[in-house]
């Protein structure tokens, strides 16, 4: 989940995500791209039914390939290892994930079209036993890009409205208190954003751009700010 705000069974999550990265080399014809990712993620579950506050917080850096295989289509394989803490008690646990996205830019007249594809595997240890099976997640989405008059820091703007949808193969087990399991099978996501050209910034920190989304599952609806198309 992004930046946002979250609402699932009797809790709601409060989650802030920061998704840095550092471009180690560009893709071009003749060389493959390399990107660093350094996410780091901070939450609140707080379970209404229960009075009860638990904090989280999650640092899995990995790295990025960007594989050019047309002018219009990128290959972006990834591996991430971490760790990630729940501050009510227990252990650190430890996080691992690969997988594969792809991204195709399509221009239409004035107008872009992406379309975004990815799978990834995700698993965690605890104390040095696996917890469960970890979970498989498919993505598809679509984007629109087109360009706006407006002028943000000498920039070119453009208006971008994307729609993604994820389905869990193996669905992710959300622990209840003294209640069963809830499953998070599918999410659909809408995002408006202002996209710049070449990339914001803000407290020097680059963005290529910023705008707001939604997502809706079975259970779940949630509100949050996005930086753009996630593929």
């Amino acid at each position: 989940l992004g930046t946002g705000v979250y609402s699932f069974a009797d809790r709601r999550i409060y989650v802030l995500r920061g998704n840095f990265s550092w471009s180690l080399r560009e893709p071009s014809k003749d060389q493959w791209g390399w990107e660093l990712l350094l996410p780091v993620t901070a939450g609140i579950n707080d379970f209404k039914s229960f009075d009860i506050q638990v904090a989280t917080f999650t640092f899995i850096p990995g790295v990025k390939a960007e594989i050019p295989v047309s002018d219009h289509w990128l290959l972006k394989p990834f591996a991430q290892i971490g760790v990630g803490k729940d501050f009510s008690g227990g252990d650190p646990s430890f996080i691992w994930g690969y997988g594969v996205k792809s991204l195709g830019n399509y221009p239409y007249k004035n107008m872009e079209f992406d379309l975004g594809l990815g799978i990834t595997y995700a698993n965690h240890t605890q104390s040095g036993s696996r917890g469960d099976d970890g979970f498989t997640k498919f993505d598809f989405g679509v984007n629109t890009r087109w360009p706006t008059r407006l002028n943000i820091q000498g920039r070119q703007t453009f208006f971008n409205a994307f729609v993604v949808y994820s389905e869990f193969v193996n669905d992710i087990e959300l622990l209840l208190p003294l209640e069963d399991n809830l499953d998070l099978t599918r999410l659909f996501r809408l995002g408006l954003t202002l996209e710049g050209r070449p990339s914001f910034a803000i407290w020097f920190i680059p963005l290529r751009g910023l705008g707001i989304d939604f997502t809706y599952g079975n259970n779940i609806r949630g509100i949050g700010i996005t930086t753009g198309f996630p593929f």
